[in-house]
């Protein structure tokens, strides 16, 4: 279940909505943000000490991706994410941990306007190592993600996928995705690559929203 995951617009293309239900569905979350546990995995928002877990997991995303990036950039990039959040617009972050090594990822951002002019989460990254895969970190992630929504009293989780990423979709859906009629477009300058189609999905949209 847990293959990687890439969200959050990095491919072009018209994607349709899917819709996630809200933090009822998950009552073994509702205690986050402190952190969620199953078995030896916790999922919780990061601190300092996970900055060189989070570069050297941020690396391996990267070089997945065929998207390498330098040490340093790794570090910087894990230094943003483990900062805690000090203004409405910083990145949101969780990551999955086994025992003290950092298994993976997930950012967010926050949008503005959502419906009816709240803020909303939108998921940049998820990624699950490749060592942790198949033991449930990518679900406990999105589900924590819904349950920092609601903590946080933001009105929506919205993510996109590639529609061609089977082991993305599985994962959503046993999550409790469900497709929506709706369309985006995306577009990038600059960029060569063909346009390639995404999913866009919701997760715990606020009621009415």
């Amino acid at each position: 279940m847990d293959q990687p995951v890439r969200s959050g617009g990095k491919l072009d293309g018209v994607v349709p909505l899917v819709s996630f239900p809200d933090l009822v569905s998950f009552p073994d979350l509702v205690s986050f943000p402190d952190q969620a546990c199953v078995d030896d995995i916790v999922v919780r928002c990061p601190s300092e000490a996970d900055i060189p877990g989070l570069a050297g997991l941020f690396s391996e995303m990267q070089s997945h991706y065929k998207q390498p990036v330098s040490d340093a950039a790794a570090t910087t990039a894990a230094t943003l994410a483990c900062r805690a959040p000090a203004s409405t617009f910083d990145p949101r972050v969780l990551v999955a941990l086994a025992g003290d090594a950092v298994v993976g990822s997930l950012v967010m951002n926050v949008t503005f306007p959502a419906s009816g002019l709240t803020l909303a989460l939108y998921i940049r990254d998820l990624y699950v190592a490749k060592t942790a895969r198949r033991r449930g970190v990518g679900q406990m992630l999105v589900k924590a993600a819904t349950a920092l929504r609601v903590s946080g009293g933001f009105s929506a989780l919205e993510w996109t996928t590639d529609s061609t990423n089977a082991a993305a979709r599985r994962l959503y859906e046993a999550c409790g995705a469900r497709q929506q009629d709706r369309t985006y477009f995306h577009e990038r300058r600059g960029v060569k690559q063909p346009v390639a189609a995404e999913r866009r999905l919701r997760g715990g949209q606020a009621p009415g929203a």
